[in-house]
């Protein structure tokens, strides 16, 4: 068998040109009651890239439908999108099943989990699950013209919220704020390549920064389960665009 491509080598480090995180980015304190997936907390600000995967063809590999996040400080691959059976890294399990799932496995620290659009509901719903869809961490459900983030499967727990605060405006970002109006997490639609050791396309790139103490494990599967419809579509504002969708999600990151 042949040398893996750096495009589907889960060991290879790729090098960013990373944009500064913002300095309205602060520290949290969880609660004991937060909703911790991965359980994965930093001293430090903490950057990750979402690539979207754009007609990438490797070999005997083409990829139309993929993306991937990487960690900005270590180059590592931590999540790849991709439907069942097409995980361009070969790993994957015999329960994933086609369809509406799409399927985020997770390497070098980061859980891996699933997408599910819900077809059956009048509004636009998505469940966020476990890597074998069983498990609901949480839904998120138009209501009201808002996209409000319920706990587990029901509609009865809202837990948070969405802005698009001015420091974020040229890169039409959004940022996740507390009920105290602290910036706990922002998405940045990068004006300029940052990738400089590998290529995966003319996808867009976002950067996304977490604020210290905040599981940023829980953060990525939100970005996930939540923006991904958007970032594959390459949105140019993916500010507008989300807070025409997405209300709110405090309780579930551990806010006090």
């Amino acid at each position: 068998m042949g040398e893996r491509s750096p495009q589907h080598d889960v060991e290879f480090k790729v090098e960013f040109d990373l944009i500064p995180p913002s300095k309205e980015l602060v520290p949290v304190e969880l609660k004991e009651e937060a909703l911790v997936l991965g359980n994965q907390h930093s001293r430090e600000v903490k950057s990750f890239i979402w690539k979207k995967v754009d007609r990438l063809k490797v070999g005997d590999v083409n990829e139309e439908d993929t993306s991937r996040v990487f960690c900005g400080e270590t180059g590592k691959l931590l999540l790849c999108f991709h439907h069942a059976g097409k995980n361009p890294y070969g790993q994957g399990s015999s329960q994933q099943v086609e369809g509406r799932i799409r399927y985020a496995t997770g390497y070098n620290g980061m859980i891996s989990f699933s997408v599910e659009k819900d077809v059956f509901s009048g509004a636009s719903r998505n469940f966020v699950r476990d890597a074998e869809g069983q498990k609901a961490y949480f839904n998120v459900t138009n209501v009201d013209e808002f996209a409000v983030v319920f706990e587990g499967e029901m509609q009865d727990n809202s837990l948070g919220s969405f802005s698009a605060p001015e420091f974020l405006r040229e890169y039409h970002g959004m940022a996740i704020v507390s009920v105290q109006r602290e910036i706990l997490a922002s998405v940045k639609r990068c004006p300029r390549p940052l990738l400089k050791n590998i290529s995966f396309g003319d996808g867009p790139e976002f950067q996304i920064d977490v604020a210290p103490g905040v599981d940023w494990t829980t953060v990525l599967a939100i970005v996930g389960g939540f923006g991904q419809e958007f970032i594959d579509q390459g949105c140019d504002s993916i500010g507008e665009t989300l807070l025409e969708k997405f209300g709110a999600f405090v309780r579930m990151l551990g806010l006090k």
